[in-house]
């Protein structure tokens, strides 16, 4: 195992608590352990990598990149410009690590899961255009607010426009299909905050411009005075004023031409040159690009210099960050919650006996399964088995919920199956049978794909092995019912109960909850049958 993968469970916890609890320190930390291997040992780590370990070193990157990210916005008031930025050029360095070496497979080779990688890769070095743009635009609103240079700030604000303008155009161009929103978290509040962000640099533009105008205008020559009176002087004090009044004319009309330039540039243009190399056709970017008209702005680069060159140097830096990286949990863009708590609660319900009863089954089908197996398992692989067996039968209640429920018949996504995927997702994650639970969600998607497929996208093809990870990714886009985390399985229980409670009235909740027990007594007499009980 390389530094690189051994990284992973700890940069997926500090991520976890990073949004449920708002805790930069554990960023810190990934950051700083991730700065420990060089570049020139991270490039010798993908170089030599099999697909499969460059698919795990990839979701490492991921979870980097997120993670430098993350701790860049959380820390921007404390940050230097120097630091903020480079956290945020050090997030882009690892979506292209990701992208560089998925382009060194030839297209015949290049496995599913890798192309995906590399397209989600290439979605995130659009994204962090953006938020590159936001970073600087944060600097500078600061900075404008006591003395700067309007030249400097107009010229950094036209770019930081442009930037927005280009993404928002290359997410209706190139990620405009359903599936990629899905997928990448494209919704009203990634399109809202780029037409807030829009908005505001057009604000501080025109600021920028009034002061730019009004210092042209102190510095504009004073208008020629009247000549007739001097017509008695010499012959050389008379050619003396000429040349002064044709230099000031010279210098009045190129004042005027300079006004109607800031004019005519004034409109931000809306389009960017995108330079990078595609990999496969199937990417989204290729055919945008090949049609896109080059701008001033390229990249990152200019962004920064021209921000650089505009901000004087930061009386108090802060320390050098660390690097980041990206967690099958957060894989998703959606950030878990804790358990909901409904204000119309009803204490009369009866979901705390049911999910006593509940723990009760499940506790009597543990005790046949794990009896019957020939060698013991660890506590993490039997919780992982028991939320498994529940996930299932929630799986059974969620698709009798969808055929039967006059409210919940007309939706794809139900209370019953969004617990569901919470569990196998949770299962997953404390499975020791692989070194990343991405493979364990897979072989979990393949066994359940028969009821995950019903509540898929109708619009998306997918294969048995993507079923699970495919909702995952609807399901995690809301507010999560429960929290799984660092939860014994009959917390769990009682809290999936009381979110069923909150969530599904009268028969709704009947049939989920009488469909999760029938389940959980024909598993168990199953077992008994078998094993001759």
């Amino acid at each position: 195992m390389s530094k690189l993968t051994q990284l992973f469970k700890k940069a997926q916890s500090n991520y976890d608590n990073y949004l449920k609890r708002d805790n930069v320190d554990g960023l810190e930390e990934t950051i700083k352990a991730f700065e420990k291997i060089s570049q020139s040992e991270l490039n010798a780590t993908l170089k030599k990598a099999t697909l499969t370990e460059l698919q795990n070193c990839n979701e490492v990157l991921f979870l980097i990149a997120k993670s430098y990210t993350a701790y860049a916005f959380a820390k921007q008031k404390e940050l230097s410009y120097t630091d903020a930025v480079d956290s945020l050029t050090k997030a882009n360095q690892c979506y292209q690590d990701i992208t560089n070496y998925i382009a060194k497979i030839p297209p015949f080779s290049l496995p599913l899961d890798l192309g995906r990688q590399n397209t989600e890769a290439e979605f995130y070095k659009h994204k962090m255009k953006f938020e590159q743009a936001k970073m600087e635009q944060f600097f500078i609103k600061h900075k404008m607010t006591g003395a700067y240079d309007a030249e400097k700030a107009y010229e950094a604000l036209q770019n930081i426009a442009t930037a927005y303008s280009t993404f928002q155009r290359v997410l209706e161009k190139s990620y405009k299909y359903i599936s990629y929103k899905i997928d990448f978290g494209i919704n009203d509040e990634l399109t809202n905050s780029i037409k807030d962000e829009l908005s505001e640099a057009r604000t501080l533009l025109a600021q920028a411009k009034n002061k730019k105008s009004k210092r042209r205008a102190d510095e504009t020559p004073t208008s020629k005075k009247n000549d007739n009176g001097n017509t008695q002087k010499k012959r050389r004090l008379r050619q003396r004023v000429i040349i002064e009044e044709e230099s000031e004319q010279i210098e009045s009309l190129s004042s005027i031409n300079h006004s109607k330039e800031e004019e005519d540039t004034y409109e931000i243009p809306a389009s960017e040159q995108e330079k990078r190399q595609a990999t496969s056709e199937s990417l989204p970017t290729a055919m945008e690009l090949s049609q896109s008209q080059p701008v001033p702005l390229q990249g990152l680069d200019l962004l920064s210099t021209l921000a650089m060159s505009f901000f004087a140097p930061p009386q108090n830096v802060s320390s050098p960050l660390p690097r980041m990286s990206s967690t099958l949990e957060n894989s998703i863009t959606a950030q878990p919650q804790l358990e909901n708590t409904n204000v119309f609660w009803n204490q009369n319900s009866t979901h705390i006996k049911d999910s006593q009863e509940c723990n009760r089954l499940l506790n009597e089908w543990s005790l046949i399964y794990f009896n019957s197996l020939s060698t013991p398992v660890s506590e993490k692989d039997n919780q992982a088995l028991t939320l498994e067996r529940l996930g299932h039968a929630l799986l059974l209640a969620a698709a009798r919920l969808q055929k039967e429920s006059q409210f919940f018949g007309q939706q794809k996504i139900n209370p019953a199956l969004r617990i569901a995927v919470q569990l196998l997702s949770r299962s997953a994650e404390l499975s020791t049978k692989h070194f990343n639970p991405e493979l364990t969600m897979k072989e979990l998607s393949a066994q359940y794909a028969p009821l995950l497929k019903a509540f898929a996208n109708p619009g998306r093809q997918l294969y048995n092995l993507e079923y699970l990870q495919h909702l995952r990714r609807q399901v995690y886009k809301e507010s999560l019912l429960i929290n799984t985390r660092e939860a014994s399985v009959t917390d769990i229980v009682t809290a999936s109960f009381k979110a069923l409670a909150n969530t599904c009235f009268g028969k709704d909740y009947e049939i989920v909850r009488d469909t999760c027990f029938e389940a959980l007594l024909s598993a168990t007499y199953a077992l008994s049958k078998n094993n001759h009980i």
